[in-house]
């Protein structure tokens, strides 16, 4: 390696290492969100005779962040597994982004505008949902 310039092994062993860790992360999340949800409502019977549509306290990050701080811990605990879709969700974003930075160490212009335009796209959809 010489400067600022990282080997491509090197770039692909960090984005590798960067999904698997997502990954890991967003797992855990979710699991110990479901788990704490089925400990305190796993026993509750559930009537589907009959469907009452509600507003989702889960439909933006700042709703979901509200919801993390609600008196009802069923709202609470799935606030947790929301989390950890969102953190699965920025996963590949997060791999894109480095791709961007790879690329730029790399010097290679084409590769860079062509990431950055996939990277812009991601974040224009999830900013916009």
């Amino acid at each position: 390696m010489t400067g600022n310039r990282l080997a491509p092994s090197r770039l692909q062993t960090v984005i590798s290492l960067t999904l698997r860790s997502g990954v890991l992360l967003a797992g855990s999340i979710g699991v110990c969100g479901g788990s704490l949800f089925l400990i305190g409502h796993g026993t509750e019977h559930v009537n589907f005779g009959s469907f009452a549509g509600t507003d989702s306290p889960f439909t933006s990050a700042a709703k979901v962040i509200t919801a993390l701080h609600s008196e009802d811990s069923a709202i609470r605990d799935l606030a947790v597994v929301q989390i950890g879709i969102f953190a699965l969700l920025l996963t590949p974003i997060v791999r894109v982004a480095l791709s961007v930075v790879g690329f730029a160490l790399e010097r290679d212009h084409t590769y860079v505008a062509i990431t950055s335009v996939v990277l812009l796209t991601l974040l224009v959809s999830v900013l916009l949902h």
